[in-house]
């Protein structure tokens, strides 16, 4: 069944197919949807969405945010959303999976639980994810490698990992593993996602109190 929630108003319990859409929101505030049920609980403004879940948010005439799921629930008075269940968020430059996590439409953010993304040659594997509405994204006790084999043959593994697509990926506090052997710590590691940049790697070396 597919439905076009707007401005996150619905008249009343429902499910999908069967109720009326309000006027028209103003713009910026649309949210496009499909999913197998639609439920709404008016007294306390939620919306449950389940089965083949896909939810666009249309933030900007340039900017489109694609959730996937099996089930989501929406606050339609916060503006915010939240699942339990696995779910992918794309915002039209990076693609990100997470076992769980939240949504605010308002503020344009996310937060993935165990989250997994792809970015150029590299890949993310993190306990916590952050994205943002002009799409940087935050990385926390994250594992990342540009080895193509399962298990990679090396990985870094840092406390926190920023990504500006296209741009560079910034990473803290970083030790260098070859297999399973820690190798060098660095507190900060650079490296570019510009094509033609002017500098690919950065290393700083140090050392911790450990």
């Amino acid at each position: 069944m597919k439905s076009a929630l707007l401005a996150f108003l619905l008249a009343g319990p429902a499910a999908a197919g069967d109720h009326a859409l309000p006027p028209p929101p103003p713009l910026g505030s649309r949210v496009d949807y499909s999913a197998d049920v639609v439920e709404f609980d008016g007294e306390k403004s939620t919306l449950h969405l389940s089965g083949d879940v896909v939810l666009k948010t249309f933030q900007t005439k340039e900017s489109t945010v694609t959730i996937k799921g099996e089930d989501l629930w929406i606050d339609t008075e916060r503006r915010a959303g939240r699942s339990v269940r696995p779910l992918f968020i794309d915002d039209g430059v990076s693609a990100v999976y997470g076992e769980s996590g939240e949504f605010d439409f308002a503020k344009r953010t996310s937060r993935l639980l165990r989250s997994s993304t792809g970015v150029g040659d590299w890949r993310i594997h993190a306990r916590e994810a952050q994205l943002y509405g002009d799409r940087r994204m935050t990385f926390r006790g994250a594992d990342f490698t540009s080895c193509d084999r399962v298990p990679p043959d090396y990985r870094f593994r840092a406390s926190s990992v920023r990504v500006v697509p296209k741009k560079y990926v910034l990473a803290k506090n970083t030790v260098f593993y070859l297999g399973r052997a820690p190798v060098f710590y660095t507190p900060i590691f650079y490296r570019s996602l510009n094509p033609n940049p002017r500098l690919r790697w950065r290393f700083q070396p140090g050392y911790d109190r450990r």
